[in-house]
């Protein structure tokens, strides 16, 4: 799959980091923005906007994903972090995708609105879709996925159940990272040959 048009004809939705640069449309309305990416399917077998299609596709999804906004026509620009979050999981679900992506889907968000974003998350899972979080965060993966996978370098180890024992894993790879890579910096500077590929972590630990 070489470009975005291929993965969106392959109802794949993937929703950036950094929506303020890359997911949303600032200076337009909450409508404009829920509609983006899904013009396509509201159009008639003339090619002319089903307006009244548009109107239900925006009013349920400002609804369903508990969008707080005076209306509709608010500017983007205008919502907090996590209403914002939640405009552009609008835009993608508008468009039915069999999987969907998200690049630390809760960066940026206020406590209560990580959890009910999260929720949302489970529900559109419960739904069918595949939901793919990338992300930073041991604790939110496993307060919400399936299961975890770990990659570095192109390689990963082999996918691990999501349950609290996960939890205490992912931690514990993850200062062991730490310290190699501290260790790794601080030998680099004297020549010290000693720290090699095999001295990283196991995966099975």
């Amino acid at each position: 799959m070489g470009s975005i048009g291929q993965a969106i004809k392959a109802h794949i939705g993937y929703v950036p980091e950094d929506r303020l640069t890359e997911g949303l449309f600032l200076d337009k309305s909450i409508a404009d923005n829920v509609i983006a990416a899904s013009i396509d399917h509201h159009t008639s077998k003339l090619n002319t906007l089903r307006k009244d299609k548009i109107r239900q596709t925006i009013a349920h999804y400002f609804e369903s994903l508990r969008i707080k906004a005076p209306d509709v026509l608010a500017p983007v620009r205008s919502l907090s972090g996590g209403n914002a979050q939640r405009v552009v999981l609008a835009k993608w679900l508008a468009r039915n995708p069999k999987v969907l992506i998200l690049n630390g889907p809760t960066v940026g968000v206020d406590v209560g609105s990580k959890a009910e974003i999260l929720d949302i998350l489970r529900e559109q899972a419960e739904a069918g879709i595949a939901i793919v979080i990338i992300s930073d965060d041991a604790p939110e993966l496993v307060s919400c996925c399936h299961r975890v996978l770990i990659t570095k370098g192109g390689t990963s180890p082999p996918n691990w159940p999501a349950r609290t024992s996960m939890l205490e894993r992912l931690e514990r790879w993850s200062c062991h990272e730490h310290e190699y890579r501290r260790t790794a910096r601080s030998c680099a500077g004297s020549g010290d040959p000693t720290v090699k590929e095999s001295s990283y972590p196991s995966w099975s630990s």
